[in-house]
């Protein structure tokens, strides 16, 4: 007979360790204890209820999984998506283990029950996020950091109200100390800790990774890498605000998107909220050219009068109906206006289109200009810091004085000065032309060389808002015509029919027609007079807007000439007077043929006329550019 002493636990190692006292008095470990033939040991009791349940929830937990897996792509019919939300499953359980650590608690059969229910709950808020995700893009928002930025701000509340519902649910199972407590609270623990955790998951892990997933499209096996639409390097813009354009503003080294000019338009016209207010006023007005068949509510009526005696001897009651139309022509004039007038919104709408175009295309070219010149510095700086290492040898040997040594200095020092004020001006380059694109992502454009735009042969006179103009006076002459029309008579057509009760009663039906004739028509009489001086007015405006286009149409095209003669001395001679300036100087520098002094000043001449050929070649640009998209408000 053997006697298991003190100490049992639910571990079957730890039993199989425990002493046992066998009948003589010594003690053994139970894993050393030898048993007669026919004999053997087996647990029973809580423990064996623990390995049963133990066994199922090994089944259980990779099931429920598969189910929640297999139900999420059944909604979203998508296994990249389904993947995406199910990664709230591992942080969820992180944070199960966790608090169940915190307050002392072991695993248990219960918790394992919780784990489950977690991970139903966990995917949710998932749910809730991605779906909204989802809408934002198709709503046309296709810049990954503002769809995720927007998207994250606006579900903030219901996910954190979704995770809030269900963790304080499980609250009073989680603190309770009654009968059947020990069952509650390791259930409850577990999930309001992976709540915790999930939720953070959802709101700052889940928008990253779905940055990166939303731009794959496929999987190729071999070699194997992921197909995407374009690179993703966004993912990690969402990490840092955007607080500068240029590399020296991006010092942590990420790659920026690199955008064109097309690109840039066409970021410029989806995130304009004028042009967009534009477009939406020209779809109003199309919406109201139906209205010009507007029609008066019919009039319905009943009437008894016992002086209108039926044959019957009894008098009648009579149901009848009326409605009034304006004549005829009036309906078709009407439409006429109202089709002008969505014409003209057309008109206004491209004509910001127009703005947007020519002010975004400014600020591109003038960008490009500052690039081009702050190469023209860089070059400078690499010339002057040659020549000020070789000044301080030449001094060191006595070949050179101490003035032209500290001149070689100052000018090295002030190119940089002047590099470091251009950067500047790229840096507030960068951001007005984010400012006209509304765009708050970082980018840049690439580094090209400056050249002619190309003046547009059919830009002159082909701004809309002379086109809005015309449509203008079009539309007054139209309203006019209303006006007028409005003075023919009113056409009113009637039905009836009476009867009665009694015995013999019989249907009496009618009809009518009236006309309604402006017998006082003073009042319409001034409306036709106001229109006929809207119309007059609106012609003096057109004459007087036609008459300024075409003088800064002119003033813009003399501009031109000034600057071709400048673009065009540069290529025929002054590109090859300044290559030969700064070869000619280095050589008799070198020789000794000059000093210092004479070399700075003829590297400078060389410099200016690059530069001032930039600078005209920037100002020939602009003005093409205000050809190409020219329209004013005057």
């Amino acid at each position: 007979m053997v006697r298991l002493l003190p100490g049992y636990r639910n571990d079957i190692e730890h039993i199989r360790n425990l002493p046992v006292e066998l009948a003589n008095g010594t003690q053994v470990p139970l894993r050393e204890l030898e048993l007669p033939a026919g004999y053997y040991i087996d647990y029973g009791g809580q423990f064996e209820n623990l390995r049963n349940a133990s066994k199922r929830l090994k089944l259980a937990v990779p099931i429920a999984l598969l189910l929640i897996f297999i139900f999420l792509h059944f909604a979203f019919r998508s296994f990249k998506e389904a993947a995406l939300i199910f990664t709230a499953v591992p942080l969820s359980i992180v944070g199960g283990v966790f608090l169940l650590w915190i307050r002392g608690m072991p695993f248990s059969i219960s918790a394992g029950i919780g784990f489950i229910a977690l991970f139903g709950v966990a995917v949710l808020n998932g749910i809730v996020l991605i779906e909204h995700l989802k809408d934002l893009k198709s709503q046309g928002i296709v810049d990954m950091r503002e769809r995720v930025l927007k998207g994250t701000r606006e579900r903030l509340r219901p996910v954190l109200l979704t995770a809030g519902a269900a963790a304080l649910g499980f609250l009073p199972m989680a603190i309770s100390n009654s009968a059947g407590a020990e069952v509650q609270r390791p259930l409850a623990t577990v999930v309001i800790g992976g709540l915790v955790t999930s939720t953070l998951l959802t709101m700052l892990a889940l928008p990253l990774l779905y940055a990166v997933v939303d731009e794959i499209t496929g999987i190729r096996l071999w070699p194997p890498r992921l197909k995407r639409q374009k690179g993703v390097q966004i993912f990690l813009l969402l990490l840092i605000p955007a607080i500068g354009f240029s590399q020296s503003a991006n010092p942590a080294g990420n790659e920026p998107e690199v955008l064109v000019l097309p690109g840039i338009l066409e970021i410029a016209y989806m995130n304009n909220g004028e042009l967009e207010a534009t477009r939406l006023r020209a779809e109003e007005q199309r919406a109201l050219i139906r209205t010009a068949y507007s029609i008066d509510k019919t009039n319905f009526y009943y009437s008894f009068d016992e002086n209108n005696i039926a044959a019957n001897d009894y008098p009648i009651g009579v149901i009848g109906g009326e409605q009034r139309f304006d004549f005829p022509t009036v309906y078709s004039a009407r439409k006429k206006a109202n089709t002008i007038g969505y014409n003209m919104a057309v008109n206004e709408y491209e004509g910001k289109k127009r703005e947007v175009t020519r002010e975004v295309s400014k600020a591109y070219y003038h960008l490009v200009y500052l690039q081009n010149r702050k190469q023209v510095y860089h070059q400078i700086d690499s010339l002057y810091s040659r020549f000020s290492s070789a000044a301080e040898s030449s001094y060191n040997q006595g070949a050179m004085t101490y003035l032209e040594l500290l001149n070689a200095q100052s000018r090295q020092q002030e190119v940089l000065l002047l590099q470091r004020q251009m950067q500047y001006d790229i840096d507030i380059a960068y951001r007005n032309m984010s400012t006209l694109m509304q765009y708050d992502s970082l980018f840049v454009i690439p580094d090209e060389t400056l050249e002619m735009v190309v003046m547009q042969v059919d830009s002159a006179y082909a701004d809309p808002r002379l086109l809005y103009l015309e449509n203008a006076v079009l539309k007054e002459g139209a309203e006019l015509k209303v006006e007028k029309q409005l003075l023919l008579p009113d056409l009113t057509l009637g039905y009836f029919n009476g009867t009665n009760r009694y015995e013999g009663a019989r249907n009496y039906q009618g009809f009518q027609v009236g006309l309604g004739l402006p017998i006082f028509f003073s009042e319409q009489r001034a409306k036709v007079k106001a229109r006929q001086y809207a119309l007059e007015a609106t012609t003096h405006l057109q004459a007087h807007y036609i008459r300024n286009y075409e003088n800064r149409v002119a003033e813009l095209e003399t501009g031109l000439v000034k600057y071709m003669e400048a673009i065009a001395y540069y290529e025929d001679t002054g590109k090859t007077l300044s290559t030969e300036l700064v070869r000619s100087s280095q050589l008799s520098y070198s020789s000794g043929e000059i000093d210092f002094f004479r070399l700075a000043a003829s590297m400078d001449r060389a410099i200016d006329i690059v530069l001032y050929y930039l600078e005209n070649l920037s100002n020939y640009n602009q003005l093409v550019l205000e050809i190409n998209y020219l329209t004013f408000d005057n």
